[in-house]
């Protein structure tokens, strides 16, 4: 069964392993559940720390036209279809939902790393997303940890969510976990939805 948290509950949370860490008393955080809002201000909040998040589609149109503009010589000819032939493959797969064959994967990875070298539009692209999912965490943390105990300082929080100052009291090591935390609340884990 697939359990629903009020919005006005908070839920507790112990990054892994501060239970059984030297403390008598492990830190714990509270973190508020999600609105129907918090989605979008979640984005927003990424975006303005200038955080751009790509697709896989988008990113394999990309993919499609570094390969394209790195192998448009004659002699390349054979090389550059049989990689476009593989991006459609993928895409077709993403398109679907249809798990990718494991050797599929494999060539579009070669294929990425070729093209992030030498194609600069999907090498920023590729930066893109990774900074991204650095923020995302980082972001979802600073919405949602509402108060804590077992930590030295205030808990701020500001329209924003935590500030700043509050933020730098969190040890770096559970800013993550956190993060990924309050997005896990966000709807249910497979295993809860399957009930």
């Amino acid at each position: 069964m697939t359990k629903l948290l009020s919005t006005k509950e908070t839920v507790r949370f112990s990054p892994s392993g501060e239970e059984d860490g030297p403390s008598e008393h492990p830190i714990t955080y509270s973190l508020r559940v999600p609105t129907v809002y918090d989605r979008a201000r979640l984005r927003r909040a990424c975006l303005a720390r200038g955080a751009r998040h790509w697709s896989d589609l988008e990113m394999m149109a990309v993919l499609e036209a570094g390969v394209r503009a790195l192998l448009k010589d004659e002699a390349d000819g054979e090389l550059r279809e049989s990689f476009l032939a593989d991006i459609e493959a993928y895409t077709a797969h993403l398109v679907t939902g249809d798990e990718v064959p494991p050797e599929l994967k494999a060539r579009i990875a070669e294929i990425e790393a070729a093209v992030a070298r030498g194609y600069g539009p999907y090498a920023e692209r590729v930066a893109d997303r990774t900074y991204w999912a650095d923020i995302l965490p980082l972001e979802a943390a600073r919405l949602f940890v509402v108060g804590w105990q077992g930590l030295d300082g205030t808990c701020e929080t500001g329209p924003d969510g935590l500030t700043d100052a509050a933020l730098d009291h969190i040890p770096r090591p559970h800013l993550t976990p956190l993060g990924l935390k309050a997005l896990s609340l966000f709807g249910p884990s497979q295993d809860e939805a399957k009930n």
